[in-house]
């Protein structure tokens, strides 16, 4: 056997417990991303709603008693507008 094939056998639980923190590190960084994703795009659509609404506002583009019609494509830009 050589030395790291020893190791292995001599030592199991050292290995089990390696590759369960490289688990758990991965599972952490993959969840990290996940939530620095999510929280980006938050504010994006933040943003997106409050220039719309402050657009709405200063151009007068919807006053009382007003009916709003919606039409959607289905595309990534009716998307972005919906929601």
């Amino acid at each position: 056997m050589t030395g790291s094939a020893a190791n292995q056998a001599q030592f199991p639980d050292i290995n089990s417990q390696a590759q369960a923190a490289n688990m758990a590190a991965l599972k952490a960084q993959t969840q990290k991303q996940r939530d620095k994703f999510e929280f980006e795009a938050n504010k994006a659509g933040k943003r997106i709603r409050r220039l719309t609404g402050q657009a709405i506002s200063d151009y007068a583009m919807i006053e009382a008693n007003d009916r709003v019609m919606v039409c959607l494509s289905g595309g990534k830009d009716s998307y972005t507008m919906l929601d």
